[in-house]
């Protein structure tokens, strides 16, 4: 049985320069400080699924596989995006997935 779940999170500015990428960093360890004006491999968050394009404001739903289920596990995750003017982050939210017979998938919002 493969597990995973679905980060939705959402874009409200660009500063009028469309997002090139955008995705979710995530950990299953807690607390981490707001990243600042850094790349996805330097924000403290070992994890990362993103996407590249051209993107506005707007809504990002990205689908993460967890390997194999068994018990139930907290991530800890922030959206973000990239322009030419740098990186920005949101806030760090919590998604419980639940382990197998749990039923169900967890979600950002």
């Amino acid at each position: 049985y493969n597990a995973g779940f679905t980060m939705n999170g959402t874009i409200t500015d660009t500063g009028n320069v469309n997002a090139t990428v955008r995705g979710f960093v995530y950990s299953l360890s807690v607390s981490h400080t707001l990243p600042g004006n850094v790349p996805p491999a330097s924000s403290g968050y070992p994890l990362v699924t993103s996407q590249s394009g051209d993107y506005g404001v707007g809504a990002v739903t990205l689908g993460v596989g967890v390997g194999t289920a068994g018990a139930a596990r907290t991530y800890y995750a922030r959206v973000f995006a990239m322009n030419s003017k740098g990186y920005s982050y949101g806030n760090e939210v919590a998604i419980t997935v639940p382990g197998v017979g749990d039923g169900g998938g967890g979600d950002v919002g």
